[in-house]
C-alpha cells in the first residue's frame, strides 16, 4: 500500500487553477491541456542506498473533475480508481477492495490537485520551474513526502514524475503514449469480483 500511495503524488498536480503568472500559474496553464487523458507508466522504486526494489508497468486514465483510474499490470496488479465521490483500491491476488471517502483519506494527498479543485491544497507547496520540469517541496514538514517533481511540455505532454519520502523511498515514473481524450465515464466504475472481500473504511 506504501509505494501504491506513490501514484497519489503524480495524481496531485494535476487540476488547474487560475493564478499569477508564476511557475504555478505556468504549470497549470500546461495541465489544462490535458483534462481528459490516457497513458502508460513505467515505475522505478529505489530505496535510500538506491538500490531497486521494484519496478511495475502499468496505464492511467483522467477524467477532470474527479475522476481517474490507476492500474498496474505487474509484477503486482492493483487498481487504484475514483469514481468522483469514493475511492477504491482493488487487490487482485488477495481478492480485496478497500474503500475510502475521497474527502476523508486524501485530504494531505497530492492526489487531490487532480480529484478535486481546491486552491488551498497549492498553498501546501513551493513550487520551482526549471524548462519543463518543476518541483515541489512541502511547506509543513510532517509530511511524509519530502519533493517531488513532474516534468511536462508546453503542449501540455507529461514525460517524467518523481517523488522522495522522508525515509528515502525514491519513486520515478516515466510516460509515454499519452493521448488527450473524452474518457467513458465507465471506465470509473468497480465491478466487484465473485466472492471479494470489501473493507468500506468511508
Amino acid at each position: 500500500m506504501k509505494i501504491i500511495s506513490i501514484g497519489f503524488y503524480f495524481l496531485y498536480i494535476l487540476t488547474p487553477i487560475t493564478v499569477l503568472a508564476d511557475p504555478q500559474s505556468i504549470l497549470q496553464q500546461r495541465l489544462a491541456q490535458v483534462s481528459g487523458i490516457y497513458l502508460k507508466f513505467h515505475q522505478k522504486v529505489m530505496d535510500k542506498n538506491n538500490i531497486l526494489i521494484q519496478e511495475s508497468d502499468g496505464e492511467l486514465w483522467v477524467q477532470r473533475p474527479n475522476q481517474f483510474y490507476w492500474h498496474v499490470f505487474s509484477p503486482d496488479e492493483n487498481i487504484l480508481l475514483s469514481d468522483g465521490r469514493d475511492m477504491f483500491f482493488y487487490h487482485p491476488l488477495i481478492n480485496q477492495v478497500v474503500i475510502y471517502r475521497i474527502k476523508n483519506d486524501l485530504s494531505y494527498s497530492p492526489l487531490m490537485l487532480i480529484v478535486g479543485k481546491k486552491n488551498s491544497d497549492w498553498e501546501d507547496y513551493n513550487i520551482i520551474q526549471k524548462n519543463d520540469n518543476f518541483f515541489f517541496t512541502p511547506k509543513k514538514s510532517e509530511k511524509d513526502l519530502i519533493k517531488f517533481s513532474i516534468e511536462i511540455t508546453k503542449s501540455g505532454i507529461i514525460n517524467r514524475f518523481s517523488a522522495i519520502e522522508e525515509s528515502g523511498l525514491y519513486s520515478s515514473y516515466d510516460f509515454h503514449n499519452q493521448k488527450n481524450i473524452l474518457v467513458d465515464m465507465n471506465q470509473f466504475k468497480l465491478i466487484f469480483p465473485s466472492g471479494v472481500t470489501i473493507d468500506d473504511q468511508r
